[in-house]
């Protein structure tokens, strides 16, 4: 996992600017002990993008508290999804 400081207008986030997990390891529970690992780490909203056709990824996001906030396209067309978890 990669976590970058973002700012939002005028608020400060965290990114997961990448997540990755290796094929063997899918369905075991690495990503979201990696996400879990992100949420405890930031004391702010904490803000992750995916393809609208990752499901698997937009499940795993939403079963830990991120929302959809934002739609938007890849330079190569590919329908995006912005996801927020705000930590409190």
């Amino acid at each position: 996992i990669e976590l970058e400081p973002l700012s939002d207008s005028g608020s400060y986030c965290t990114l997961i600017a990448s997540l990755g997990v290796s094929p063997q390891a899918f369905r075991k529970g690495v990503g979201r002990a990696l996400v879990k690992h992100a949420l405890c780490r930031s004391e702010c909203t904490v803000v992750v993008s995916t393809a609208e056709r990752n499901k698997p990824a937009i499940c795993l996001y939403e079963i830990l508290g991120f929302s959809a906030r934002r739609w938007s396209a890849a330079a190569d067309g590919t329908p995006l999804v912005e996801l927020r978890h705000r930590n409190e």
